[in-house]
């Protein structure tokens, strides 16, 4: 339509475009259009994100549940290791029923507790070997000496260890370890000795160190140490 009759009919020219507006609006629309691509692009990663996880939800509890209950995980074999005065049997007796437990939930650590009872074992260790296995790890207390004193049983002898531990009671004297004879007890008042439990006497600790010298000799023959009632020693 001409000016003339843009005129006739009054119909205003339309005002000249601004460029600077022009591509403010451009620029404003570019973005709209990255944002949208992101957002779709976030949205597209969520989803993977969440197919993902949930997948390894599955997965996770799909494995726990047969660890729990496949057969293939319960137990066969019991390996006992390091016992020499201790029978296998005993110490499968005093461990309990294992065999065809599931190894996972089996309770090591009872296990455990229940073997340390026996006085003979200083330590013990029990662990898994899957799929089906158990191991049972024994360290035996060595005999280093025994102990003579009297009880409300009368005159009875121990075999400790080094660390002064009694482990094994016997009526007899077992003459192939150095003999230390607690006269610090009587009838009257008689020791009371725990299998297990560390001895608390006096002069013990110098009585060890009389044994100790003794056995790295080879012209002093040690039969027995002697702790008086005053605690003294005396060396045969």
């Amino acid at each position: 339509m001409s000016p003339v009759q843009r005129a006739y009919y009054g119909i205003n020219a339309p005002a000249p475009e601004n460029p600077q507006v022009v591509h403010r609006q451009d620029a404003a629309t570019t973005r709209g259009r990255k944002v949208r691509a992101r957002n779709r692009r976030a949205r597209k990663f969520n989803i993977f994100r969440i197919a993902l996880g949930s997948f390894a939800v599955i997965l996770l509890i799909g494995s726990v549940y047969t660890l729990l209950t496949h057969p293939i995980f319960n137990v066969k074999d019991v390996a006992v290791q390091g016992n020499r005065s201790i029978a296998t049997e005993t110490i499968l007796k005093r461990a309990g029923t294992m065999r065809g437990k599931n190894i996972v939930l089996l309770n090591t650590t009872q296990i455990q507790l229940s073997l340390l009872k026996e006085p003979t074992f200083e330590s013990v260790i029990v662990s898994r070997t899957p799929p089906n296995g158990i191991k049972i790890a024994v360290h035996e207390r060595e005999p280093w000496a025994t102990v003579k004193t009297i009880t409300i049983k009368g005159v009875s002898y121990f075999t400790i260890d080094r660390n002064f531990v009694p482990f094994r009671g016997a009526s007899i004297l077992n003459k192939e370890l150095p003999l230390i004879r607690l006269d610090t007890q009587s009838q009257s008042n008689p020791a009371v000795i725990t299998l297990g439990k560390a001895l608390s006497v006096v002069s013990l600790n110098e009585a060890a160190i009389c044994v100790d010298w003794a056995n790295k000799q080879t012209d002093f023959p040690l039969e027995s140490v002697v702790i008086a009632s005053d605690g003294k020693l005396c060396l045969n």
